[in-house]
């Protein structure tokens, strides 16, 4: 699975802005009154006024070998977050991954990981064109694991990827994953103590040759099928 675009929401959007054009060094792909875009890598990225302060856990996919490199480039422009006394980068065994955590401007959690299992290393330098693209949404809900499991099961083809359908549960592919968290069990996005909220998202998911338009609200997914050329609708303040 591939996050083609993906549309969050902030109430601090001109400080979302300066975190992605200063600190990430992203030229905007577009702007409007009370939105930007940019694009990273492979996915389009939206952020979008709101009066509410939303909390997410997303992550960006790098390339393999340059973990140490990623380290290194976002410590000098942003304080990172220690997974353990003096330590940064997180080994997650089971997944075959490595990861390193930051607040993006609006206090989200943000990450970057390696899968050493795409075999992607990359012999650039690194830079902000070594963010390939979003690779994880976090998707919580109060016990729903299994119901939006289900969901994207049947209606995109999307499996379980790692984790249960009880605590937490992934739904894609190491190229892609919905991070599905009950948040009555798991009370924390790892490695803050910061409650996994059930935050609004909407995007252009693709399964294989197929493309979906998602949007999850109110811990529910709307998911239409997209034809070519089909434009995907945006959740607004009076919704």
């Amino acid at each position: 699975m591939k996050i083609e675009k993906l549309t969050l929401y902030t109430n601090r959007l001109e400080a979302q802005k300066d975190f992605y054009t200063q600190s990430l060094e992203l030229p905007l792909a577009s702007e409007t009154t009370d939105s930007f875009t940019v694009q990273v890598g492979s996915t389009q990225l939206t952020w979008v006024a709101d009066t509410q302060a939303w909390l997410y856990h997303y992550c960006f996919l790098i390339p393999a070998n340059q973990i140490e490199a990623a380290q290194k480039w976002l410590a000098e422009r942003m304080p990172l977050l220690e997974v353990s006394p003096g330590q940064f980068v997180q080994w997650f065994e089971h997944w075959n991954a490595r990861s390193v955590y930051f607040l993006d401007g609006a206090g989200n959690i943000a990450e970057c990981i390696v899968r050493y299992g795409l075999q992607n290393d990359s012999e650039e330098p690194f830079s902000q064109q070594s963010l390939l693209q979003v690779n994880e949404i976090g998707t919580p809900s109060a016990g729903k694991v299994q119901h939006l499991h289900k969901a994207l099961q049947e209606q995109i083809g999307s499996e379980l990827w790692k984790g249960d359908l009880e605590r937490f549960a992934t739904n894609g592919d190491e190229e892609g994953l919905f991070l599905l968290i009950n948040n009555q069990i798991k009370d924390s996005w790892f490695p803050t103590d910061l409650f996994p909220q059930a935050c609004p998202y909407a995007g252009v998911f693709s399964v294989g040759e197929q493309s979906y338009a998602i949007q999850y609200d109110q811990e529910e997914f709307l998911i239409l099928e997209l034809k070519p050329g089909k434009r995907v609708h945006k959740r607004t303040n009076d919704e």
